[in-house]
């Protein structure tokens, strides 16, 4: 018996001595194919799916700011006729659109101390040209308004009242044949501007005429 025990010690050691150095072998079981793809689910190096929103949860979507030019020189004084004096009268014909606009500006200036500036303005349009710009010198601590009538064929006009800046202090784009800008007020300017009374059309084309009134 104890010979049979001191041959067990024997050949243990010989076996440990012999694996000490050499690296794990693999088992037929797990060798793995180089061309093959690693099974997804329990693979914690497996790619996961983005997370989906809960149902029901908004959405929220990042929107820049947009930096708004506020003119420097021209503020809209508010109070004065309103714009509803345009429902008062009928549409003028596309012939007479300069006689039109000064009915349309005696009418929304009745009672305002104001006068017409300069000379009615005569203009002809399509809504593929460009927009037509008008000057006016606009004076320290004096406000206007400026009236515009369309003519036959001009389904929209676009009126605006600029700085010499560019930036629209006023604007007004309507489908009726008549328009005022600003629909309440006046632009009033705190220093003299070379201002503009800017008319484009959005939709047909004609003839129209523009007046600038006045505090001056």
């Amino acid at each position: 018996m104890r010979y049979v025990a001191w041959t067990l010690v024997a050949a243990f050691l010989a076996v440990s001595a012999c694996g000490k150095g050499r690296p794990a072998a693999v088992p037929a079981t797990a060798s793995v194919d180089a061309g093959a793809q690693p099974p997804a689910t329990g693979s914690p190096s497996a790619a996961q799916p983005a997370a989906e929103p809960a149902e029901g949860s908004p959405v929220v979507a990042s929107v820049p700011k947009v930096p708004v030019r506020s003119s420097e020189v021209a503020t809209i004084r508010s109070g004065g006729p309103p714009a509803g004096c345009l429902r008062k009268r009928k549409a003028t014909p596309a012939s007479d659109v300069a006689r039109g606009v000064a009915a349309t500006a005696k009418q929304c200036e009745a009672g305002a101390k104001t006068k017409l500036v300069g000379r009615t303005i005569a203009g002809k349009q399509a809504d593929r040209e460009k927009p037509q710009a008008f000057p006016l010198e606009a004076k320290a601590q004096h406000c206007y308004r400026a009236y515009a009538q369309a003519g036959e064929g001009i389904r929209n006009i676009d009126v605006s009242i600029d700085d010499s800046a560019g930036i629209a202090v006023a604007e007004e784009a309507t489908d009726e044949p008549s328009a005022v800008v600003p629909r309440e007020g006046a632009v009033c300017f705190g220093r003299d501007d070379r201002a503009s009374v800017v008319v484009s059309v959005g939709a047909g084309g004609g003839e129209y005429a523009v007046q600038i009134w006045g505090d001056e």
